[in-house]
């Protein structure tokens, strides 16, 4: 069973500028990542203007308030060039759920997640499913003991030191 379960409390030490959390039983995380760097014309600005700001729209609400949802953290980056620091054109989001069955829930129900999902079938139809898009999905459900949680002077609801 991958329910998902909350450890009995966070752990740190005297140092208050360094705080370790334990592991939550079956922890969900899901990595999605877009590359439109191969898209021209009509295609680039479909995604631009009609795809990208509905998915960013959608991962704001995971991260201002997706704890309802069971969503305890969501940042949505943009990826950077390593050698000039100039943005890529690639994001991702990545997110932690409490649980698979609360990711399925809002990928499956909530209308922030069929927004995103219906405006990309809109695209592919309006494209007749000839995309230079590139998309991709991680999901992990990670046990308690494979995670290892450190924040270093971090603002008290960084990560999941609100959750």
């Amino acid at each position: 069973m991958l329910q998902g379960h909350k450890p009995e409390a966070a752990a740190s030490n005297d140092d208050t500028s360094r705080v370790r959390l334990a592991g939550r039983q079956n922890l969900c995380l899901i990595r999605s990542g877009q590359d439109w760097a191969a898209t021209r014309d009509k295609e680039r600005n479909l995604y631009l203007h009609d795809i990208q700001p509905v998915l960013e729209e959608g991962m704001t609400y995971l991260r201002d308030q997706g704890r309802s949802l069971g969503c305890l953290s969501c940042r949505f980056m943009s990826v950077l060039d390593t050698t000039t620091g100039e943005p890529l054109e690639k994001s991702f989001g990545l997110a932690h759920f409490d649980e698979l069955a609360h990711l399925e829930a809002w990928a499956k129900t909530h209308p922030t997640h069929l927004a995103i999902f219906g405006g990309f079938m809109r695209y592919v139809r309006t494209l007749e499913f000839q995309i230079a898009l590139r998309l991709y999905h991680e999901v992990s459900v990670i046990p308690a003991d494979a995670q290892c949680f450190e924040y270093i002077n971090c603002h008290p609801g960084s990560g999941l030191l609100g959750s």
